[in-house]
Order: structure tokens, then sequence, then C-alpha cells
């Protein structure tokens, strides 16, 4: 799964912040907020040296050294809803910001990662840092959008990514640390914060992009009995979706198929084709769905392997319309086996292209 390049994902904030600093008489501060491994920290660079190689200033505040967390018991104590509050020291940061929005320098000590006692309820502190003023500061890392901070941000921008993407960058950057505790230990903190304290539609300017999602799910429990649309489905390796009716065959256990297939295909019809009438088990929003032998995709948690193509039947003509299974062709989804067990349900994120 690919989204666009740092560049292109920057040039919205970028053009906003010319267009600001050009009209401003003081600093803009700007708060750039995501979720752990969005990419946010690529994001401001980007922005910080597009900024300079016009001669704007710019100076960046990192977040994470404001951290606030204390010891693993500590944390693990608190609520979802205190994890968010406390998780980063906003009321610290508040100073700095105030400096810098007024053109002047700002320092703060802030918390030493490098420590061997980072895991503590006392804070370890590392050596000072100075921040000189620029035209445009960056407030960068999780949190740093939130509500107690607006009044002094000019700019709330959130950066959303697909959940696969963000995995695969922890992954990368925290190591085997990640698959053994962080999603347990962080991920309550920041489905509080950006789904109560600072949801997407709070902010000034939201940049990413989405990942394919599970728009319709379809079971039959026979060949020749009506398809049933389902909120969710169990899957069991190797055997497929309980309750459908390729349950338990050698390999057909899951076809998969795209609405936006779907849509070009009722264009060429001349009406619309309805996700159940095609008798394909999962729709899925957009998105290049894998066709050859062997290769992988991902719905939820539920790994895939692709057997074949899957072929337009030519009772669509009769159960849609004459026609139908033209307009299907090379549009009519994939066959997959089911590598993995686990629940698909509507509004499962999709992994097109799993590593």
């Amino acid at each position: 799964m690919s989204g666009p390049s740092p560049v292109e994902l920057a040039a919205p904030l970028v053009h906003r912040l010319r267009a600001l600093a050009a009209e401003a008489d003081r600093p803009i501060t700007v708060g750039v907020d995501g979720r752990s491994g969005s990419g946010k920290s690529t994001l401001v660079a980007t922005v910080a040296d597009a900024l300079r190689a016009d001669g704007t200033t710019v100076t960046v505040v990192e977040g994470d050294d404001f951290y606030l967390g204390g010891s693993a018991p500590t944390w693990d104590a608190r609520s979802a809803a205190e994890k968010a509050d406390t998780v980063i020291d906003w009321r610290a940061q508040r100073p700095v910001l105030e400096a810098l929005r007024a053109g002047e320098a700002a320092s703060y000590c802030p918390f030493d990662w490098e420590s061997d006692d980072w895991d503590a309820d006392e804070r370890p502190i590392g050596e000072p840092i100075l921040l000189d003023p620029a035209e445009v500061v960056l407030l960068d890392g999780a949190y740093s959008g939130r509500p107690e901070l607006a009044d002094l941000l000019d700019l709330r921008v959130l950066l959303e990514v697909p959940t696969a993407i963000r995995r695969a960058q922890l992954l990368d950057r925290e190591g085997e640390a990640y698959r053994a505790e962080w999603e347990g230990r962080w991920s309550a903190a920041e489905d509080r914060y950006f789904g109560v304290v600072a949801p997407a539609d709070g902010f000034d300017l939201v940049l990413g992009w989405s990942a394919p999602t599970v728009t319709a799910i379809h079971l039959a429990p026979a060949t020749r009995l009506p398809v049933k649309a389902v909120e969710h489905a169990a899957v069991e390796a190797g055997k497929g979706i309980v309750g459908d009716r390729y349950h338990g065959t050698k390999h057909r256990h899951v076809t998969v198929q795209s609405a936006a297939d779907l849509a070009e295909a009722a264009a060429e019809l001349g009406h619309a084709i309805e996700p159940g009438s095609t008798r394909r088990n999962i729709t899925i929003s957009h998105g290049a769905i894998p066709t050859r032998p062997g290769e992988r995709m991902r719905i939820g948690d539920v790994e895939l392997e692709v057997v074949r193509i899957a072929a337009p039947c030519k009772l669509l003509d009769d159960g849609i319309s004459p026609g139908a299974r033209h307009a299907l062709r090379r549009r009519a989804g994939t066959v997959l086996r089911a590598l993995t067990s686990g629940e698909i349900a509507l509004g499962d994120e999709v992994d097109l292209a799993p590593s």
C-alpha cells in the first residue's frame, strides 16, 4: 500500500503557510498532530525544508520532549481519559509557544529518552534546549493539536494514514518492542484523544489518504439460495466464511470485489449494480484487488491469498439485466483462500499489499 510522496503530502500545508506568513505581523504557530507512526516528523521536516528554501525561518518544537507518562505501573493504572490528558505535558508546552509566538526565544528541559531511568515516575531531565524565534513555528507530535493549545496555534493540522502503514512504520522504527507492547500500551490513549478530545472535524487542515474499507458483506448458505447482507462474518483458516456456501471447500473460501469496479460496470450497463447481486462475499470501497495466484491481501486481521480471478457467471444476465456479464468482465473480483482465522466487519480497513 502506498500513498503520496512526502513532498506531495506536504504541499497543501506549505501553500497555506506561505500565504499566512506573507500577511502575518508575528510568527505563525502550527500544531502537527496524528497517531503514532503516521509520519508526522517526516511531514514536518519536509514542510520546514520547503519554507527554508524560500528564505522563511522555521523552528521545530519536538512534542515528545514533553512526555509525562510515568512508569509502566502508573501508566497502566490510569483510565484512557487520564492517559490522553497526561501523556504529553501540554501545560509545559504553553509557555514555549507563548514565547515563540511573541517572537522571542524559548527554552525548556526535555524528557531524557536516553536515560536508564526513563520508565519511572520521576521524570528524567535532559540538557536544556534553546529555541530561536522564527517566522514559522511547528509543534511536531501526537497530542499537539489538543484544544488546550488552540489559542496559541494559528493552524491545527491532522495527519491521517491507513492503519497498515502506521503499523509498518512503527515496526520499522521500534522493532520487536512494537510487537510486544506498543499497541497495548499506547493505543488506548490515542483512541480516546482522537475519538473524543480532538476528532478530525476539529482540525483546520487534514492531510493524508485513506485505505480501502469493507462496504458490504454477503453470504449465501447454499448455491441457489439468496444472499444475505450481514455486518460481520467469521472466517476460518483453510475453510472460509462460516455460514457461506463455499465454507469447507478446498480453495474457494472468499470472493472479493470493488465498489469502484461495480460503479464502472454500472456506467457501462446503464443502471446501478447492487453489491449482493453479483453474489460476491466481500465488497471493498476502492483499490486494485490482487489477481495473481499467490498474492496476498488483508482485511482487518484476516489474511487471504489469491487463487484466481473471479469469472462473471452467465446467470448475471438473468439476475441483474442483459449485458451484466459483459459489463463485469475484468471487474468481477478475485477468489481467495483464507490463511488466517478472524472476523471481517463493515468498515474494516483493507491492505491490498501487506508486507
